[in-house]
């Protein structure tokens, strides 16, 4: 097991690549990061020890299960105080065959009564013998000559994945690992690397690699300098090429400049900038509640969102705090959803106090109506055409039959 250095991951992360096993098989590779602050260590002969498990579950569309294991882990540190230091982390990677389609991957850590999860949606693509194809991308965090086998090996290197997909401080070059498939040997090929932005459009496109392929099939390792990037997210795309064949493969991820935003926020905008319980997952919010680099944690929560959603939530959070104060229900649908498209207000009758109707009109249509229940100006929601959000079971005990009228 190797303990590798991944600052400032906040949770389980998990990523995947796909990669040629036979014509109706891809090898497809699952990477997972395990910060250290998710287990429980005991001391041992002078070390910290965490025993552990590791539950891997995919399932098809139609949700039965195709594969299942369980498999023991053992976890070794020095010290606690040096993990936390470093920001110590398990990677692993298990691999499995599987044939073409779409899959939902699950995988949980057990320790006695705690148990972690992270599930993600995976496609496999199958690799065709004799078709020029390249595989998926597979991030990496270290390079190294592989003096003993294990399974981080292909071919000479071990070849150290990192699931998060985070680069910047101290990780400037964004190293990738691909393997290039349906090669005329003895033809010239060439690969092209591209550094992308979200909207698509290329930002350095890298000098053309040419080189005569010695086999039907080839491991290729690149990298990209991230010096001079600010800030969020960035795609690789990388061209392969040999005769009149071309393709390509891609994949996002994410950059921590050197520069600090909390630096280019004042008063109010830093807190909503650290405001983040409506829209962080569960597990996230845990995170972000256990943490003491809150800042670090931010950091990479925003990174992965870009700046356009931080100026956005930032605008939404002042915006709710304005008009209702970000911490009331009112508020809280506001910076989650955005602003209605349109609000009826009813003013109190005999029998039923004050309420207001929200429509949202996109995806569907969303309706949320609040009532002043308590009749003290606090404006609480009672019930939501949408499934995620909480409906009072006798609801229409507060509203008008003519708002009734209005949800049919």
């Amino acid at each position: 097991m190797y303990n590798i250095i991944i600052y400032i991951l906040i949770s389980l992360s998990l990523d995947y690549a796909t990669f040629r096993q036979n014509d109706t098989l891809s090898r497809v590779e699952l990477y997972i990061a395990i910060p250290y602050i998710s287990l429980s260590y005991a001391d041992y002969e002078g070390m910290k020890r965490a025993d552990f498990k590791i539950d891997v579950t995919i399932k098809n569309q139609k949700e039965d299960i195709v594969a299942q294991d369980e498999f023991d882990r053992v976890s070794f540190l020095t010290s606690l105080e040096d993990a936390k230091e470093r920001a110590l982390t398990i990677i692993d990677v298990f691999c499995i065959p599987l044939s073409e389609g779409k899959y939902e991957v699950s995988i949980t850590t057990k320790q006695k009564d705690n148990e972690e999860r992270v599930t993600t949606q995976i496609e496999v693509q199958p690799y065709l013998h004799g078709n020029l194809s390249i595989s998926d991308i597979e991030f990496v965090s270290e390079i190294s000559k592989a003096d003993t086998e294990s399974q981080f090996t292909k071919g000479t290197y071990n070849i150290i994945p990192n699931p998060e997909k985070l680069y910047g401080l101290k990780r400037n070059i964004v190293y990738v690992y691909v393997e290039l498939y349906g090669l005329l040997p003895s033809k010239e090929y060439s690969l092209i690397y591209r550094l992308m932005d979200t909207m698509g459009n290329v930002i350095t496109e890298y000098p053309e690699k040419k080189a005569l392929a010695e086999y039907s099939s080839i491991r290729e390792i690149g990298g990209i300098n991230t010096i001079g990037l600010v800030s969020g997210s960035y795609t690789v795309n990388i061209q392969l090429s040999q005769g009149d064949d071309t393709v390509y493969t891609s994949k996002p991820f994410y950059l921590i400049a050197r520069e600090k935003k909390l630096s280019i926020l004042h008063g109010k905008e830093a807190e909503y900038y650290s405001f983040v319980d409506y829209i962080a997952t569960s597990d996230e919010l845990m995170r972000y509640k256990k943490t003491d680099d809150k800042q670090g944690f931010l950091q990479v929560f925003w990174t992965k969102r870009g700046e356009d959603a931080l100026l956005s939530h930032i605008n939404m959070v002042k915006e709710a705090e304005r008009l209702y104060g970000k911490e009331s229900d009112r508020g809280r649908i506001s910076i989650i959803y955005g602003s209605p498209d349109e609000i009826k207000r009813y003013t109190a009758e005999p029998g039923y106090p004050d309420c207001e109707v929200w429509w949202y009109y996109g995806e569907g249509g969303k309706v949320f109506i609040f009532s002043d229940v308590s009749r003290v100006g606090n404006y609480e929601l009672i019930y939501s055409s949408y499934e995620r959000e909480y409906t009072y079971p006798n609801f229409y005990k507060y509203v008008p039959s003519d708002v009734l009228e209005l949800l049919h």
